[in-house]
């Protein structure tokens, strides 16, 4: 997977910090949510359904899109509020 520039976005607020970024590659998307769904709660990250994770006050959401045979990742970090 590769990084796709400009695409982090962060912002702290009061209440917590709002991050996003995006990866692109040439892999299943079953086998990306596969690999997340593995690897967070090793990181602390709780999982509360298939593209949503939980740890301590921030939520971790996870998108997964396919175009054009290319699967584009999406992270977005956010506060419980």
């Amino acid at each position: 997977m590769e990084y796709v520039d400009e695409s982090n976005v962060l912002f702290d607020k009061i209440n917590g910090r709002f991050v996003s970024s995006e990866i692109i590659g040439d892999y299943n998307v079953q086998e990306i949510k596969s690999y997340y769904s593995s690897v967070l709660p090793n990181l602390g990250w709780h999982k509360i359904n298939e593209s949503l994770f939980e740890r301590g006050r921030e939520y971790l959401e996870i998108s997964v899109l396919e175009e054009n045979s290319v699967s584009k990742v999406k992270f977005s970090i956010f506060p419980k509020e």
